[in-house]
């Protein structure tokens, strides 16, 4: 599977005209972290970002301090505001929280499930099928974060559907590496099938393990880009 990277804002699918407010401003970036626009350690210049979202400057320093708080942007002395570089004992941690998370709300999604739900997560995951299909990386991440908010908000609850969602936000500059990877996208795809499947047969035990295996792709993807970095990073020095 050949999939096509996003170079440049203008090849961008996100909203032509936002709002230009704090919220869509957050929004909109934090997509282009996870889509690749922007990588680890990039500049995020206020400048350019304001004048592209036609926001006002200080709306987009709001926006650049949001994305502090969440972990995807960091504040270099000498360059202002980059994508955080995530170190691999980082990556592990964040990730060790979120199988504790995910699993858990996994463990809560009602059995026998109601029809309701299944027809909503199979209407979901066959869009999702359309954009890897497309290779469209936008439109598959979109419908990645429709899948899982709609299932773990069956859990019944609702502090713990939103503990997800915000430790999920922390890897969020993880994603790419595995939106870009062809057979990681497509494990991650079928692994979709699964969890429908596993929810229309109650089968909870395969529901957990398939929650604790899909982490595995994003995080692997990524941890194997810095091994890569850091040995080319080497090789330049020697």
């Amino acid at each position: 599977m050949t999939i096509k990277l996003i170079e440049d804002a203008k090849e961008f699918s996100g909203p032509a005209a936002g709002s230009g407010d704090h919220e869509d401003v957050f929004r909109r970036l934090e997509e282009e972290i996870v889509l690749g626009l922007y990588l680890p350690l990039q500049r995020l210049v206020e400048e350019e970002i304001a004048e592209r979202m036609g926001a006002k400057r200080h709306v987009v320093r709001q926006a650049l301090t949001e994305l502090r708080r969440i972990g995807l942007v960091e504040h270099s002395r000498n360059k202002g505001a980059v994508v955080r570089l995530l170190k691999p004992d980082e990556v592990e941690k964040i990730y060790a929280v979120r199988e504790i998370l995910e699993t858990a709300a996994a463990s809560l999604v009602p059995l026998p499930a109601p029809a309701e739900l299944i027809g909503k997560l199979e209407a979901i995951q066959a869009q999702h099928d359309l954009a890897v299909a497309n290779s469209d990386i936008t439109q598959v991440y979109r419908r990645n974060i429709e899948f899982h908010q709609t299932l773990f908000a069956a859990c019944g609850n609702q502090y713990l559907a939103e503990a997800v969602d915000q430790s999920a936000r922390r890897s969020q500059g993880i994603r790419y590496f595995a939106l870009i990877d062809g057979r990681r996208l497509e494990k991650l795809r079928r692994q979709h099938w699964e969890m429908i499947e596993a929810i229309r047969t109650s089968d909870r035990a395969r529901l957990v393990e398939l929650h604790r295996e899909h982490l595995l792709p994003s995080k692997e993807a990524y941890l194997e880009s810095q091994a890569l970095r850091k040995g080319l990073i080497l090789n330049r020095d020697k």
